[in-house]
């Protein structure tokens, strides 16, 4: 039976975060400011989906590859890539089986696309991108937050409402806090009259928990900021920017 990250990222995902492309250009922004990364630099964008930071980065110059699962998410941003005129690596892959070595300048993990597995797989994935470093290459992630989730939970009122393209999606969070997993049921109701369910689980960490996962895989801490922008993190931020090094 297929895993719910092998389902859920098809064209109607897409259409449900169409809002967030209007922060890529913001996002892209933070990462050069955070990074100063040179234009000949190798970047691994892990986790890719449908492109929309590995577009914007090529659209600015930079040597990109996008890395995701989803053969349609994979299809979505190889077209807007061919309309553009722009070149990007998209590879089809399963970060669990991440096999580079000494490849890349920079690895990216964006937008709440770290902890789809267990808490040893999640290890590995993250000992996988310090292997596919180069020496003194820099992982950059961002990634939800338990401590400040949690502080901002209401649990009399566990469902959330926001909009996509032409449609309306509820979510219902319940958390399981023996092992800090998200489990959210969505349901998504299209202007055409049509719905879908499904639901998916993330393993959420703390910034303390994910620290010692990057210092495990022996890479050394640059520094970590509440958002993109660089702002402060603190006991209310619900994510997290971590930026690490490969010291070996």
């Amino acid at each position: 039976m297929a895993e719910w990250f092998e389902k859920i990222f098809d064209n109607d995902y897409i259409r449900a975060y169409a809002q967030q492309n209007k922060s890529t250009v913001e996002d892209v922004d933070g990462i050069i400011e955070l990074l100063s990364p040179e234009k000949n630099m190798k970047i691994l964008d892990l986790c890719s989906g449908y492109g929309r930071h590995s577009l914007e980065l090529a659209r600015r110059g930079y040597n990109i590859t996008g890395y995701d699962l989803s053969v349609e998410f994979l299809n979505h941003a190889k077209k807007k890539a061919e309309e553009e005129n722009l070149k990007v690596n998209f590879v089809h892959g399963d970060v669990r089986e991440l096999d580079y070595r000494d490849e890349f300048d920079l690895v990216l993990n964006l937008y709440t696309s770290f902890g789809y597995f267990s808490h040893d797989e999640n290890q590995e994935v993250i000992e996988s991108i310090a292997r596919a470093l180069v020496p003194n290459g820099r992982f950059l992630i961002e990634a939800l937050c338990f401590s400040g989730l949690i502080r901002r939970a209401d649990p009399e009122q566990p469902a959330s409402v926001f909009e996509g393209e032409d449609v309306i999606i509820v979510d219902t969070r319940r958390w399981d806090l023996e092992q800090n997993i998200m489990n959210v049921s969505r349901k998504l109701f299209f202007a055409d009259g049509s719905r879908k369910e499904y639901s998916f689980a993330l393993r959420v960490y703390t910034l303390a928990e994910m620290l010692r996962m990057i210092q495990k895989a022996g890479l050394r801490l640059v520094d970590y900021f509440g958002n993109l922008k660089g702002n402060a993190y603190d006991y209310q931020s619900t994510h997290y920017v971590i930026i690490a090094e490969k010291a070996f």
